[in-house]
C-alpha cells in the first residue's frame, strides 16, 4: 500500500482491527508499524516534533529497520511518517524504553496541536460517587451515587415514567434515572407496567436473567427492602441475595454497563497473580458481593470478577478508551480486548 504522510486512515486499512492495542504491527505491505497514543502513562509521548518515546520494547527486526508511526485517533490513525531507533532508555528511571526519531519532523504548529488535543481533560469518571460509598452509607447516599453514575455514563433521563408511590424507593429511582436509555443489554429489567406487587408469592419481581433461568425480586414495601433470587426449576424457593435493594441495583448497573461498554476486555481464566495486578489499578468497591461476584471501579474503569475454580473470570469496561491505556500492559494477553 502507498502511505501518504499526515493522511488519516481507518485502522482496518492498515491491517489492524479497531480493538487493536497500541503497539507494533505489520502493515499489509509487510513493513513494521507502531500504533501509539499520546495520552496517558501507558502510551507514547512526543517531547518534540521529531521524537517519540515508547514505553515497551519492539521486535528485533523492527528495531533494525525503519518503522512507520501511526497516531491513534479514535478508530482511525494519522500517519506521521517513517522513524528509526535513536536510543534505548531505562523505564524505571526515565519512564520509557525507546526513543524513535522521525525521518521528517512534524511542523511545530501541528505537533503542538496534536499534543494539546491528546491532553484534553476527560469528564469526571462515572463511578466516582459509587466508589466513595462505604458500609455506613445511607440509602439516600446510594441512590444519589446511582443517579450520578447513570447520568455520567448514559446521560440525563429522557422521559421519566410514572411510578407507583407504593413501590420501593430504590426501584423507582432506577427507572427514573434510566428512562429513555439502552441500559439493560445483558438481563431484563421489568418495565414499570410489569411491576406487580405480590404477583410472585408475595414478592415483586423486577429483574430477569437473559435466558429466564434466574429471577430477582424484592418486597413490595419498605424504604430499602432485601433482594431475593430463585431459579426457574419447579418448586424452587426464594433465597435472600442481598440485604438492601439500593446496593444491589448499583451492582446491576455496573454489570450492565460493563457488558455494554464501548471499550473493555474480558478473561475467562485469570490467575491470582494477574488478578492482584489488575485490582491494584482498579480498586474493589466497598459494597457486599452479589453471589460470588466482586465489583470494582476506579479511574473511569468498572468491572467485576467471578471465581471459576482456581482461576477467575473478569470483565472490565470503560466509557472512554483513554481510561484503559494505563492497563494495556496487563491486557496484552487477554483473549477479548475492545479498545
Amino acid at each position: 500500500m502507498q502511505l501518504e504522510r499526515l493522511r488519516e486512515l481507518p485502522l482496518s486499512e492498515l491491517g489492524a482491527s479497531e480493538d487493536a492495542l497500541d503497539g507494533p504491527f505489520l502493515l499489509p505491505s509487510g513493513h513494521f508499524a507502531l500504533l501509539f497514543s499520546l495520552r496517558g502513562k501507558g502510551g507514547g509521548a512526543m517531547p518534540s516534533p521529531s521524537e517519540l518515546r515508547w514505553h515497551r520494547d519492539l521486535p528485533p527486526a523492527a528495531r533494525l529497520a525503519p518503522i512507520h508511526l501511526f497516531l491513534r485517533r479514535g478508530d482511525r490513525a494519522l500517519y506521521l511518517g517513517a522513524a528509526e531507533l535513536l536510543k534505548r532508555s531505562r523505564p524505571a528511571t526515565d519512564g520509557y524504553k525507546l526513543t524513535l526519531g522521525l525521518a521528517e519532523p512534524l511542523e511545530e504548529e501541528l505537533w503542538r496541536q496534536l499534543v494539546s488535543q491528546a491532553q484534553l481533560a476527560l469528564p469526571p469518571p462515572a463511578e466516582e460517587a459509587i466508589a466513595s460509598l462505604t458500609k455506613a452509607s445511607t440509602t439516600g447516599d446510594r441512590l444519589a451515587a446511582m443517579s450520578v453514575f447513570v447520568e455520567r455514563w448514559y446521560g440525563p433521563a429522557m422521559s421519566a415514567p410514572l411510578m407507583s408511590e407504593l413501590l420501593p424507593r430504590p426501584l423507582c429511582a432506577l427507572h427514573e434515572a434510566t428512562a429513555g436509555h439502552r441500559v439493560f443489554v445483558q438481563n431484563r429489567l421489568v418495565s414499570p407496567e410489569g411491576l406487580v406487587p405480590g404477583g410472585e408469592d408475595g414478592r415483586l419481581v423486577f429483574y430477569v436473567e437473559n435466558q429466564g433461568v434466574w429471577t430477582w425480586a424484592t418486597d413490595p414495601a419498605g424504604e430499602d427492602p432485601p433482594v431475593y433470587v430463585r431459579s426457574n426449576a419447579p418448586g424452587a424457593p426464594w433465597q435472600k441475595e442481598s440485604d438492601a435493594l439500593a446496593g444491589f441495583l448499583i451492582q446491576v448497573l455496573l454489570l450492565e454497563a460493563t457488558f455494554g461498554a464501548p471499550f473493555g476486555a474480558s478473561h475467562d481464566g485469570l490467575d491470582a497473580r494477574a488478578l492482584s495486578k489488575l485490582t491494584k489499578k482498579v480498586k474493589a468497591l466497598s459494597i457486599p458481593s452479589w453471589s460470588s461476584r466482586r465489583f470494582f471501579a476506579s479511574a473511569g474503569v468498572i468491572g467485576f470478577a467471578t471465581p471459576q475454580g482456581p482461576e477467575t473470570a473478569v470483565w472490565i469496561g470503560a466509557k472512554e478508551r483513554e481510561r484503559l491505556e494505563p492497563l494495556e500492559a496487563l491486557l496484552e494477553d487477554w483473549p477479548d480486548v475492545r479498545v
